[in-house]
């Protein structure tokens, strides 16, 4: 997708060409593979993607979920689109899509083993209640990987000046029911912060 995309918090628009383009750079630095290997325990076999875009994550994350199910969730139904199309032109057949234009989602209390929520913190209306929504859906030890712009300096990513640092990240989600169990400052320009649902 080309051109602006209002966003909902903090700033007029997100340019997507500059997310476009920093996502060009996450391929070269395979953060894919890093960022799933934090996220994807042994006995994960229901991963909810939030902010999933057309599968940057997802379609990898589907891959290794053998016998499991990846949950897409997005605002803009084109993102869902995409992604369910690049889903079955790969033969991945155990992709899910929901539009979620607020904070709820539409799934059972304690039904997952993973979230994930990717590059979309100041684009949450409300992310505390993102944040409850993420730990009711989580079974009791479940995952929830952060992961955001760093607040370094960066040509890409939202303005600097509505950053976040890493320790602020792990504070907000420990404040919401989680253990933080690493912060990563990696690859850059990238923070990752990996937490369990605390029962």
């Amino acid at each position: 997708m080309k051109g602006s995309t209002r966003c909902c918090r903090n700033r007029d628009f997100i340019d997507m060409d500059r997310i476009h383009a920093l996502e060009e750079r996450m391929h070269e630095l395979k953060t894919q593979d890093e960022v799933l290997a934090d996220l994807l325990h042994a006995s994960a076999s229901v991963v909810v993607d939030i902010g999933c875009g057309h599968g940057f994550f997802a379609l990898p994350a589907a891959r290794l979920l053998t016998g499991g199910t990846l949950i897409g969730v997005d605002a803009l139904q084109g993102n869902l689109d995409a992604l369910q199309r690049s889903a079955l032109a790969q033969g991945i057949r155990n992709v899910q899509t929901i539009r979620v234009q607020g904070t709820g989602l539409p799934l059972s209390d304690a039904s997952v083993d993973a979230v994930l929520v990717e590059r979309v913190f100041r684009d949450i209306p409300n992310w505390p209640s993102m944040r409850r929504e993420a730990r009711r859906i989580l079974r009791p030890g479940g995952h929830l990987c952060l992961l955001e712009w760093d607040d370094s300096v960066s040509t890409h990513g939202p303005d600097l000046d509505i950053w976040l640092a890493p320790d602020a990240l792990a504070q907000f989600v420990e404040s919401g029911g989680f253990r933080t169990t690493h912060v990563r400052r990696d690859p850059k320009p990238f923070v990752r912060v990996l937490a369990t649902r605390v029962a």
